[in-house]
Formats: structure tokens, sequence, C-alpha cells
């Protein structure tokens, strides 16, 4: 009986070590996946920083394409008012030719 009670004894011993064996490696592993955790959260405020850089990038590309579309407005409006100008100064200067000449 008594080597009954022995053996449970160890095999109770053989349990709680085991367990604590299991307790060990869980905690080693939950070390390990916090270390992980904080690394892909890391990882994942740098990919945010930069896909925001480049949507920034892309808005500031998108503002000055709209400021260069606008100025060649205005430089080609500025153009045809010259021209404008121009040709109804010359159709004056024509005319006062004109009369000039003509008037007897």
């Amino acid at each position: 009986m008594s080597k009954d009670i022995e053996n449970k004894d160890d095999q109770k011993e053989l349990v709680l070590q085991h367990i604590n064996n299991v307790l060990q490696e869980l905690h080693r592993h939950n070390v390990e996946l916090t270390k992980l955790k904080s690394e892909l959260e890391s990882i994942l405020k740098l990919k945010n920083h930069i896909l925001n850089k480049i949507i920034k990038d892309d808005k500031n590309k998108k503002i000055n394409k709209q400021l260069e579309i606008r100025k060649e407005r205005k430089k080609r409006k500025s153009y045809y008012n010259c021209n404008k100008t121009v040709l109804i100064c010359l159709g004056f200067l024509i005319a006062i030719i004109g009369i000039i000449i003509f008037s007897p």
C-alpha cells in the first residue's frame, strides 16, 4: 500500500512538474508574441506614415498641375487679348492710312 501512495505522490509530482513546464513554455511564447505584436505595430505605423506621405504628395502634384493649367490659360488669354489689341490697332492704322491716301 505504501508503494501505491508513493506512486500516486510521484505521479502528482510529475503532473505538477509538467504543468509547471507548460506554464513556463506559455509564458515564453507570450513574451515572444508580445515582442512580435510590438514590431508589427511599429511596421503598421511606418506603413501608415508612408501611405499618408504618398497621398499628400499626390494631392500636391494635383494642386501643382491645376496651378500650372491655370497659368497656361491665363497666358493664352493674355496672348489672345494682346493679339486682339494689335489687330484693332492695325485696323485703325490701315483705316487712317486709307483716309490719308484716298482723301482729296
